[in-house]
């Protein structure tokens, strides 16, 4: 018999969408960093 933990909440609907947001939000900051490394110190000025 598996162990109930009861601050187990993956099937919230509200941490599901809270987690998607997180991914997405996360993405877009390591784009956005990747475009601002490369302008700063590989294309010439």
């Amino acid at each position: 018999m598996p162990f109930r933990d009861p601050a187990n909440d993956n099937d919230d609907p509200t941490v599901i969408l809270a987690r998607k947001i997180a991914r997405v939000i996360g993405f877009v900051v390591v784009v956005g960093l990747a475009i601002y490394l490369f302008r700063t110190y590989v294309t010439p000025s």
